[in-house]
């Protein structure tokens, strides 16, 4: 009967709380994108002779960013509306260019049977990066207010390198 209460007051004072267990973390979108591409990288498929395959595993990855990030369906849509979606939410060209040479060798590779060269595959790998990179939400940074209490604020990644 002791055990049975103390369960009982161990599950009413961790309801209080909100949660029986922790919540799941959720990591951000550029967070799980550098990661898998971390993971492709390491595997290095590409130097097997399956580019192909390379460059399928290449744009799920910045499908599904793409999709988590902007909200675009990019994994319903054909390389050319990916381009204009991005196109119509980035400002910056060099976003818009990383994505289409990525997305153009990829067409090329899986559709035509295009034999990229070394070189070109590390340069796919590389705009993958600088695109995750360039299109992610800034990191909040902390800030201690008056009280020397801790405050999470957003800022721009400018601000960022400014403080450091």
């Amino acid at each position: 009967l002791a055990l049975i209460g103390v369960v009982i007051y161990l599950v009413l004072k961790k309801k209080k709380k909100g949660y029986f267990f922790s919540p799941p973390v959720v990591l951000p979108a550029h967070v799980r994108a550098i990661r898998e591409l971390d993971k492709l990288k390491v595997e290095k498929i590409w130097q097997q002779g399956r580019e192909k395959e390379f460059y399928s595993k290449l744009t799920d990855i910045l499908r599904s960013y793409i999709y988590e990030r902007e909200g675009i369906n990019a994994m319903e849509m054909t390389s050319g509306e990916i381009l204009n979606e991005i196109r119509k939410v980035s400002d910056v060209d060099s976003v818009f260019d990383n994505l289409k040479q990525i997305l153009s060798t990829a067409d090329l590779v899986k559709f035509a049977k295009y034999k990229p060269y070394s070189d070109e595959n590390d340069l796919s790998m590389v705009n993958a990066y600088f695109f995750v990179n360039q299109t992610r939400e800034p990191d909040p940074v902390t800030e201690e207010d008056k009280n020397g209490k801790k405050v999470m604020n957003e800022t721009s990644e400018n601000e960022v390198d400014k403080r450091q």
